[in-house]
């Protein structure tokens, strides 16, 4: 007998799927759903591999993985409905996930398993190209076609709301002046960025976060396509801070990031100078993030 959440999540998505735990990231936990096997014959038994399961699961074009989002108090920063709207705008992208379902009043998002990718070692050439055309691609979303007010409404990230209500009161709360101190560190470091248009920045970009989806051999594409996950702290925002995350987490040239749409008028200089800051912002604001969690 499945748990309760289990029945309804599957009634939802109109299939029998097997549940089991998959991952526990730093928030969400994920699981992962498996359909019904086919019923196959004694031959079809005989003549089959014995791969391990996990192969199993990653060749299961079938198989969906369910995120079962944290409480607030554990992503601060994250606004599940600028999430659905900011998954609704990317959806038609190649790097975008695919959401089968995305229930955010009951708190999960069901979307297609992609393969893992190893964190131990950097992106290949041909991926870091994927990366650094997606993220020139999603720059550009908002230039291409404007927003309405409603949606520019809803996508925006304000950093100065964001600290007042969501870290300044609990470090209030808690006589916490280290924490205090760092959002006034970070408020004066981005006015001190040299300034770049607003854009969609995805704002948490690191290796845990790319997954691929192999090359479908009917198709005319001859390499995996890079997927990017994780929008939850994604929106209207500071590309410097996507900036700072491509230069660290995935040591591409600064040359290179330099030529996205959102920094290419920049001179060398000036650009320099401001990857330079946005790295410090970084460090500032994951400081923080852990602090406010209760783990620094």
């Amino acid at each position: 007998m499945q748990p309760d959440w289990q029945q309804e999540i599957n009634q939802q998505l109109g299939g029998n799927y097997a549940w089991r735990p998959f991952a526990k990231g730093s928030s969400n936990t994920l699981y992962l759903g498996q359909p019904p096997e086919p019923q196959c014959s004694d031959s079809d038994k005989t003549n089959s591999h014995h791969d391990n399961s996990n192969h199993r699961d990653h060749d299961n074009p079938q198989a969906v993985i369910l995120r079962l989002n944290a409480p607030t108090h554990l992503t601060p920063g994250v606004d599940r409905q600028r999430e659905a709207a900011l998954l609704r705008l990317i959806k038609s992208q190649n790097w975008a996930p695919n959401i089968i379902k995305n229930n955010v009043n009951d708190g999960w998002c069901a979307m297609t398993l992609y393969h893992a990718m190893t964190t131990e070692q950097p992106l290949s050439a041909p991926l870091t190209s994927q990366l650094i055309k997606a993220v020139s691609e999603l720059q550009k979303i908002t230039t291409k076609k404007p927003l309405s007010k409603q949606l520019t409404t809803a996508l925006t990230v304000d950093y100065n709301v964001l600290w007042e209500t969501t870290y300044v009161p609990q470090a209030t709360a808690r006589h916490d002046q280290i924490t205090l101190d760092l959002i006034d560190e970070i408020k004066q470091n981005l006015r001190e960025l040299p300034l770049v248009p607003t854009c969609l920045v995805h704002h948490d970009l690191h290796l845990g976060n790319l997954v691929l989806k192999p090359c479908d051999q009917h198709s005319s594409a001859t390499q995996d396509q890079l997927i990017i996950l994780d929008w939850e702290y994604g929106g209207l925002g500071n590309p410097w801070l996507d900036a700072a995350a491509l230069a660290n987490f995935f040591k591409i040239p600064a040359r290179t990031i330099a030529t996205l749409p959102a920094f290419h008028y920049l001179d060398p200089c000036t650009f320099e100078q401001g990857l330079v800051k946005a790295f410090d912002i970084r460090d500032l604001i994951n400081k923080l993030w852990y602090r406010a969690r209760g783990e620094i």
